[in-house]
């Protein structure tokens, strides 16, 4: 028999994509309210909305605080925004409950795509679905659930427009059945949140975490705006048929983040990688944000490790600093001939001698410093192709970081078709 699903706190949202929170009586600004809405919004961003529905009101257009007696975590004060003086706005993130040790987390997840295969599940014993993927990391156990309806949801997301629909339910335990605290449990989830992101190439949240004690008890909740990207077709590493893969990659990134000697190049690479990746980032952004990463990846490698003194690690030059840490991760430096753009640079520049970090190098100084304003544009799809190509460096480098062992997309398959490979240090 298929196991069944996690059970969400709040149930998946039927309407307007909104899930209600809290709705009763507060007060705002010492003014006693017969009835007030919290809700999880997923309209423009995702956050936390409220709304007066009952009575007429002029509130002043300032921040304040909205009171409110929670059926489980009693009286609550909540730093508010208001946005229209008849009573709406958001709420400030704020922690409801104490700091009681918990022995699971259950939550929401936004824009997550479905991952397959997956384990299968059932409903009520009433068909099943392949919906569950699973991860460990030190003593940590992740476990994320479709939603029954999922493949309907994305379908009607798809029609609609939507740009954050909540896809999946979440849940953080302990592998030994050790209780944590909510610091700590909000440290593991941040590292989730990025390593989902990462192998997505756009931010995906958990949301609404609710916090319960080894009597199954709710004694922590936390209300926030959640940083989540709207669901666009943003390229990726991570194949979605392969949740094996994801698995040894959370599971390494994991481990990697909370271990305080990898945490800050492991968070802070992946961010690089993620924001460069950006839908709304221009493609010369792309370029200088990837180029940043690279730049501190280099830096942390070769000199704080005491590799180079800082005199030799200028002696090595831009491409030469890039070109070290490809070959040291098995990582081919030759142009792919799928980058054309980049190929006729090298035939013209140096009759086809310039390999991969030589060219990229060549493109951002030209758009930092072109001898004329059209240079670094003159070759079609120059710019595109060589933030795609230093995307795919920073992302395998990092994936080489983590020894990461399984399979990878590249950003320029042959034929135009995306098909899982092995990463390049695997293979050797």
């Amino acid at each position: 028999m298929e196991p069944r699903p996690l059970v969400p706190v709040y149930p998946f949202a039927e309407a307007e994509n909104d899930i209600e929170l809290y709705r009763g009586p507060a007060k705002l600004c010492a003014e006693e309210i017969t009835e007030v809405v919290l809700k999880l919004s997923m309209r423009r961003k995702v956050e936390i909305a409220w709304e007066v529905t009952v009575g007429d009101h002029n509130f002043s257009l300032e921040d304040g605080e909205l009171e409110i007696d929670h059926p489980d975590y009693g009286p609550c004060v909540l730093p508010v925004r208001l946005h229209n003086g008849a009573g709406l706005g958001r709420v400030d993130p704020v922690e409801l409950g104490n700091q009681c040790p918990m022995t699971r987390v259950t939550c929401h997840w936004a824009n997550l795509p479905q991952i397959l295969p997956g384990q299968p599940l059932t409903k009520d014993g009433v068909g099943w679905w392949r919906g569950r993927w699973t991860a460990t990391a030190n003593n940590w156990r992740f476990t994320i659930d479709s939603r029954p309806d999922i493949s309907e949801t994305l379908r009607a997301r798809q029609r609609s427009g939507e740009d954050f629909v909540i896809t999946h339910t979440g849940e953080l335990t302990t592998a030994d059945g050790r209780s944590f605290a909510p610091d700590e449990a909000a440290d593991v989830l941040f590292a989730i949140q990025l390593a989902l992101s990462f192998a997505l190439g756009r931010w995906v949240a958990p949301c609404c975490p609710v916090g319960f004690d080894e009597r199954g008890e709710r004694v922590f909740e936390q209300w926030a705006p959640w940083r989540c990207d709207p669901w666009r077709g943003n390229f990726h590493w991570w194949y979605e048929h392969r949740d094996e893969d994801l698995s040894e990659f959370v599971s390494r990134f994991v481990c990697a983040f909370l271990d305080e000697s990898t945490r800050a190049a492991t968070r802070h690479l992946a961010v690089h990688a993620i924001s460069a990746n950006h839908g709304t980032t221009t493609t010369e952004g792309r370029l200088m944000l990837a180029q940043a990463g690279l730049e501190y990846l280099a830096w942390i490698d070769l000199v704080a490790t005491g590799r180079y003194t800082k005199q030799g690690f200028r002696e090595l030059g831009a491409a030469g600093k890039l070109r070290l840490l490809l070959n040291g991760a098995s990582i081919t430096t030759t142009i792919p001939p799928e980058l054309d753009a980049l190929q006729t640079l090298s035939a013209t520049r140096s009759g086809g001698a310039w390999d991969g970090p030589t060219a990229l190098v060549w493109v951002r100084n030209r758009l930092v410093h072109p001898k004329s304003p059209a240079e670094p544009y003159e070759i079609e799809q120059l710019v595109w192709q060589s933030t795609q190509l230093q995307l795919e460096y920073l992302e395998l480098l990092l994936l080489h970081r983590l020894r990461y062992e399984r399979s990878y997309l590249r950003r320029y398959p042959p034929g135009g078709w995306p098909t899982p490979i092995p990463v390049p240090w695997a293979a050797s």
